[in-house]
């Protein structure tokens, strides 16, 4: 949605919509097929989970997990070198070795770390290209929540609009708004208009104002409305990475690193980055001749989005 994808890295990022298409001939058709298929169920999950108290739930409960002594937070990795039977990491004030390392950091931070381990790796790092959006947030009525049936909608490039797409935050997740009010999330910029995330807060305001009166009829003001960060520095904080190389190429280059996770390098979205965690957790255990697989902790983590 906030970014231009090349045919080349549509396989590795949708695999299953390009399986679907290429065996039904559409996204449509193929969804009908499987609704079709599947069988009755009483209790169906909604298609869309998410955490009640926020994505910062997630990194909260790994952390529980995690016996305190062997945490080091604030303590950036300045170098990795390979040992005969595992690792030394460096930080800024000590190092040590560990059996197995997992790379998951942003594709440029890999680079600059990896770069005097494997020149090659660390420039195909640099090429992966990241780009961001703007998302505004606004609070309606309820007759503004009454013109915003479904759960989104994605706005095609061909509308000429600077708006990607709209969340109905109120109907996606109910928890998250009161019944009587509608709560949207709108999307700017992405590398179709890298230009607007440098206008003022009151500019991008006005203009995913105006589209919203166009598509949907919303003319009440919002109770509020704000953005997530309108600064330059929000261009550096990535909020969707689209793929153009994948991790297991660069493994296949000799390079020692035994397991990258994040989305930086395979997948899209939160399921996919928990999934990738897992894999390379199973790796790194692999390595040391450990290998579990522990589909358990993803699963519970989710779940705490009941509770």
């Amino acid at each position: 949605m906030a970014a231009q994808l090349p045919n080349s890295a549509r396989p590795p990022v949708l695999p299953r919509f390009i399986e679907m298409e290429r065996n039904y001939g559409s996204l449509t058709r193929a969804l009908l097929a499987a609704r079709r298929k599947a069988p009755p169920q009483q209790d169906r999950r909604p298609i869309f989970t998410s955490l009640k108290k926020g994505m910062q739930q997630l990194p909260d409960a790994l952390v529980a997990r995690l016996d305190s002594s062997s945490q080091r937070p604030n303590t950036p990795v300045r170098e990795l070198q390979p040992t005969s039977n595992g690792w030394t990491v460096s930080a800024s004030v000590e190092s040590g070795f560990f059996d197995a390392v997992v790379v998951a950091i942003p594709a440029p931070a890999a680079a600059a770390l990896l770069e005097t381990l494997c020149a090659s790796l660390a420039s195909e790092l640099r090429g992966i290209p990241y780009t961001s959006s703007v998302t505004v947030t606004s609070a309606m009525g309820k007759r503004s929540a009454e013109a915003c049936p479904g759960l989104r909608i994605p706005v095609p490039r061909s509308e000429g609009k600077r708006m990607l797409a709209s969340t109905f935050v109120h109907n996606k997740f109910p928890h998250r708004a009161p019944s009587d009010r509608a709560l949207l999330r709108c999307f700017v910029g992405g590398s179709r208009d890298e230009p607007v995330l440098d206008l003022p807060e009151a500019e991008i305001l006005r203009i995913v104002g105006g589209e919203l009166r166009q598509i949907l009829g919303i003319t009440a003001e919002p109770r509020f409305a704000g953005c997530t960060d309108g600064e330059p520095p929000w261009r550096n904080m990535p909020w969707a990475i689209w793929i153009v190389w994948s991790a297991s190429k660069a493994c296949a280059g000799g390079c020692p690193v035994c397991a990258w996770a994040g989305n930086g390098y395979r997948g899209i979205g939160v399921p996919d980055c928990v999934r990738s965690g897992q894999e390379a957790a199973d790796q790194a255990l692999a390595a040391v001749g450990l290998a579990q697989s522990h589909p358990e902790v993803g699963a519970s983590v989710v779940a705490s989005e009941e509770r």
